[in-house]
Parts: C-alpha cells; sequence; structure tokens
C-alpha cells in the first residue's frame, strides 16, 4: 500500500465552471478591449487573451504580491498593479471582468469601488460579476455574500 495526499477545494469546481460560462460569453461579444479587474494570478487575463487574439487584454490587481506572480506565470500579458479606487487605469475598456472578487472588498469601501468601475467601462460595454450567493456559509476572506437583490443595489 502506498500514501497518496489530495488537495480538495470546494470551490474549485464552482470557480473553474463559472470561469467558462465567462469565457464563452465574453467571447461571443468580441470585444476589442478588456480588463480583468482583481485578476489574481493572471489566470482570467491569460484566457481571455488565449480566447480573444485581437482584443487589447488587461489584468489588473492592487496586490503587488498577486501581480508579481500573475507576471512570473504569463509573462507576456499587460498586468498592471493599481488600487482602480485611488490610481484608476486612464482608459476604459468593453467588458470588464470581476470574477469573485466583490466579496473580497471591504464594505467601507464596495459602493466606492462600484464607483470606480464605471469610468473603466466603455458606453456600449459591459461588467461580467461572479460572487458568491448569501446561501453559502461565510468564508473568513469574504466581507459578504449576497443576493441578486443586494447585487443590484450596488
Amino acid at each position: 500500500m502506498g500514501y497518496a495526499q489530495r488537495y480538495s477545494w470546494a470551490w474549485g469546481i464552482y470557480y473553474a465552471s463559472a470561469r467558462e460560462v465567462i469565457l464563452k460569453d465574453v467571447k461571443r461579444s468580441n470585444p476589442a478591449s478588456v480588463a480583468d479587474i482583481g485578476t489574481g494570478d493572471g489566470r482570467m487575463a491569460r484566457e481571455l487573451s488565449i480566447d480573444l487574439p485581437g482584443s487589447h487584454v488587461v489584468g489588473i490587481d492592487y496586490s503587488e504580491r498577486s501581480i508579481q506572480l500573475a507576471k512570473a506565470l504569463n509573462s507576456t500579458i499587460d498586468l498592471r498593479c493599481l488600487d482602480i479606487i485611488k490610481n484608476p487605469p486612464n482608459e476604459s475598456f468593453d467588458a470588464l471582468t470581476l470574477i469573485e472578487v466583490f466579496e473580497h472588498i471591504h464594505l467601507d469601501t464596495a459602493n466606492a469601488f462600484v464607483s470606480a468601475l464605471r469610468p473603466l467601462v466603455n458606453n456600449n460595454g459591459y461588467l461580467l460579476v461572479t460572487v458568491p450567493h448569501e446561501n453559502l456559509l461565510d468564508s473568513a476572506k469574504h466581507f459578504h455574500n449576497f443576493s441578486a437583490h443586494s447585487l443590484s443595489n450596488y
């Protein structure tokens, strides 16, 4: 008998499924420019750049550590360390993705964060958001979970 170790993160399947839905939706609209806000390790920005080879794709995160990791994993992608509330990029995009990010924004800054997103979206552009539903157990890393109503209030 041998020994094996396996890590299983229940949220992983939900994240992977959400990512697939987002990629299909963004690809269908074929935007000229996309920003992945809260890009973390840059995976979504990387996959967007692969699926949309003619589009300008930018990954943005306020965490220098996350951007350093993202750059190490994705050296050809435009990745930027920015706090969009204090230092927004001087451009707008046809599409923004905000994938499993908003629940990590502290309640004291949630409204300012949402307000900072608006100028980043072109007039005919759109924002795609995924968040945990309020019926999920709270995580120590989440400041809030959402219902359709509470998310639309932002």
